[in-house]
């Protein structure tokens, strides 16, 4: 049976919302695909959040999970205004982290929902590519109009050095990104990327990985990222291309892989395109207890609005949420008890 190697990096702070990424991607595994995951971390988890892992194993076959430790290689990288941590830029390393016989990965932000067997997403010819990924065309639209940001200056300097000028028709989001291991490594790419990352920075991998790889860059189908960012550019693509429209709405129907980008975070906020699908999957597992008492926390919700809510994701069930996944009404009864008792 052939390995899909898919690769994560995560700090113990979102080890919960890491957990609805695997627990979605597993549920959706055809019975003839194997995963092999890697979670990339500073350090291993607290017994606390590990067991969040041991109860997917529990669940879970046709796919193994191996840990992988940088220890203190971005000790020096500071959170971004945007709450981005050092996490970020371990996929730069990822060559370097993974066995030499890993040829080609897909690598996931912990905050991505998987909605279907990824075994087509990694048949994508890249041989000549080293990553491929979404081309976010609505918000390099809006988001180079004003050049300004220290953000973008970075990638303004790197991309003169490596393409010879400022270029954004190779420009891809780095949440989702299928990678050319075998190429990159015969390259020295980790090396080159690297040598780019300036000390006591922010994490501006993303801006380092679309530089340096410039002209070896591809492009994955809308589905395979449904950006949320991206996804509020509707209007947009509508007026400016009808094919890629077209696409978009396609993308919205049947995604494959949503990208919970930037603010778009339904463990943190009301309202958010396919929170629904999120929380079902988080209901499946351990994880939504402590999320929801974030929420809860954080938006001032009623406990009876709260309640409300979860009788929402119970009625939910009946569109079958998953093939495997059979115990989330008992979850839900479970975390609204203790939800009450801890708010007396």
């Amino acid at each position: 049976m052939e390995k899909l190697h898919i690769v994560y990096a995560s700090s113990e702070e979102y080890a919960p919302v890491l957990q609805v990424s695997i627990v979605s991607l597993l549920d959706n595994k055809k019975e003839a695909t194997f995963y092999q995951i890697y979670i990339i971390v500073e350090k291993m988890f607290s017994e606390q959040f590990a067991q969040l892992f041991s109860e997917v194993v529990n669940r879970f076959s046709g796919f193994e999970i191996q840990w992988v430790v940088v220890g203190d290689a971005f000790a020096n990288t500071r959170v971004n205004a945007f709450g981005v941590g050092k996490e970020s830029n371990y996929r730069l390393l990822i060559t370097e982290l993974l066995d030499e016989g890993v040829d080609k990965c897909l690598y996931l932000d912990a905050d991505t929902l998987v909605l279907e067997d990824l075994y087509e997403i990694f048949q994508i010819n890249i041989s000549e590519k080293y990553i491929s990924g979404l081309h976010p065309r609505h918000f390099l639209k809006t988001a180079t109009q004003d050049y300004t940001t220290p953000h973008f200056d970075m990638y303004e300097k790197l991309c003169q050095k490596y393409a010879g000028d400022l270029r954004y028709d190779e420009y891809v989001g780095a949440g989702v990104l299928l990678m050319n291991l075998k190429k990159m490594r015969h390259d020295h790419m980790a090396q080159v990327f690297f040598s780019e990352i300036p000390a006591h920075s922010g994490p501006i991998d993303q801006e380092i990985l679309n530089a340096c790889c410039y002209g070896h860059i591809g492009q994955l189908p809308l589905e395979c990222c449904l950006d949320l960012h991206e996804l509020q550019g509707e209007d947009w693509y509508r007026d400016t291309d009808q094919v890629l429209y077209q696409q978009l709405v396609e993308a919205k129907r049947n995604p494959v892989i949503i990208h919970f980008s930037d603010k778009y975070k339904p463990w943190k906020y009301l309202g958010i395109p396919y929170e629904k699908e999120w929380w079902r999957y988080a209901y499946a597992m351990g994880a939504a207890e402590y999320l929801w008492d974030n929420l809860v926390e954080r938006n001032k919700i009623p406990i009876t609005y709260f309640e409300e809510e979860l009788a929402k994701v119970t009625h939910s069930l009946s569109y079958r949420i998953g093939r495997k996944i059979t115990c989330i009404p008992r979850g839900i009864k479970h975390g609204v008890e203790r939800l009450k008792k801890i708010r007396g």
